[in-house]
């Protein structure tokens, strides 16, 4: 399995010692679209870290504009 490349202004954010492999996927889709403004849907089983994932990725673009 390859790794992916989370930017340092996220793993600073994060709130937990580690990202779990599918929570960095998560995190890498959801910030790549975001920057694209695109949308993106996402499901999984509970306890995944989808919500964590989803805001790891969001408050950074949030900061980059003011919100």
């Amino acid at each position: 399995m390859t790794s992916i490349r989370i930017p340092t202004e996220i793993i600073d954010i994060f709130p937990y010692k580690n990202i779990r492999p599918i929570q960095d996927k998560l995190i890498f889709t959801i910030h790549s679209a975001l920057k694209e403004r695109k949308n993106v849907i996402i499901e999984g089983a509970n306890g995944l870290g989808k919500t964590v994932a989803t805001l790891t990725a969001c408050i950074p673009i949030a900061k980059e504009h003011g919100l």
